[in-house]
This record gives C-alpha cells, structure tokens and sequence, in this order.
C-alpha cells in the first residue's frame, strides 16, 4: 500500500519491540525516515541496523 509519505519523517517511541518495531518496518518500506526512541538500547540497535537495510535514515534516541 503507498500511503505516499515518502521523504515524510516519522517519531516513533517504544520502537525497539512489539507494535514500535513493526510500525518501523511498516514506515521503512514506505521510505519513510524516522527517529526511533525507547528505554531498551540493545534492542533500539537492532532495529536501527534492521530499519537501515530498507534503505532509510533513521536515528535513535535512548528515553526514559
């Protein structure tokens, strides 16, 4: 589905895991970029390194 919002920038927080993980997937395919922010930055890196593979920019953002 093109939900055209190619080059739009998406902020998505808890997107290390669950429902945040898979909106960042969803949005990578889309071309979104993003900023992904969660608690858990092991797991922020992964999905960083997975959302980068689809060829977007993304940046993270360690929160509390």
């Amino acid at each position: 589905m093109d939900l055209h919002m190619t080059g739009k920038t998406a902020v998505i927080t808890g997107g290390a895991s669950g429902l945040g993980r898979e909106t960042a997937h969803y949005m990578a395919r889309e071309g979104v970029k993003m900023i992904l922010a969660d608690r858990d930055a092991e797991n922020l890196e992964r999905v960083e390194a997975e959302v980068r593979e689809h060829g977007v920019e993304v940046d993270t953002i360690v929160i509390d």
